[in-house]
């Protein structure tokens, strides 16, 4: 089986106010993590890099505004994604992210053509919460922690992926 965990960076929490700035994606196939991964950031578009809130958020995120100025638009951005998926053909590839119910309305607002090749797996964030019997969903942070999963990075895009895979495969019991 393949799956792909997927990681979006953004400049805030709603899609019709904030914009996708990073995608980062982790291909597992038959257990294990392929390769190094996709990364690549994305430029919003200025109306949305703009104004306090989204510069914050970009501190956060640790994503350099000079760089993201040279970066390709989104939907540019998520070209890249589906050549490196390789999906073609009406194929569709199982995807899933540490919160989907975050990462899907992005995507679905800035490419929605790109929504139709994704098979939407279950969140893990939910998963984690169910298999460590928590009262509230984890962090990425508490997950990882809790299932002693190390960590390369936060807040970018690759590296939350690349977590969200290993989350995916203690969860599987691989």
């Amino acid at each position: 089986m393949s799956l792909v965990c997927l990681d979006l960076e953004t400049t805030g929490f709603k899609p019709h106010s904030a914009g996708i700035v990073e995608i980062g994606a982790v291909l597992v196939r038959d257990g294990v993590i392929v390769g190094e991964g996709f990364s690549t950031l994305a430029w919003p578009g200025y109306e949305m890099v703009s104004g306090d809130g989204h510069w914050k958020a970009l501190e956060k995120n640790q994503v350099p505004l000079d760089q993201l100025k040279d970066a390709p638009r989104v939907a540019d951005a998520m070209e890249q994604l589906a050549r490196w998926l390789d999906v073609g053909d009406g194929g569709r590839v199982a995807v899933t992210s540490f919160n989907v119910a975050f990462d899907r309305p992005f995507l679905e607002a800035a490419a929605p053509w790109a929504c139709e090749l994704l098979d939407w797996q279950e969140c893990l964030m939910q998963r984690a919460q169910r298999h460590l019997g928590l009262a509230r969903s984890p962090s990425l942070a508490r997950a990882c922690e809790m299932l002693g999963i190390a960590r390369d990075g936060e807040h970018r895009a690759l590296a939350d992926a690349q977590a969200a895979a290993r989350i995916w495969l203690a969860l599987e019991g691989r």
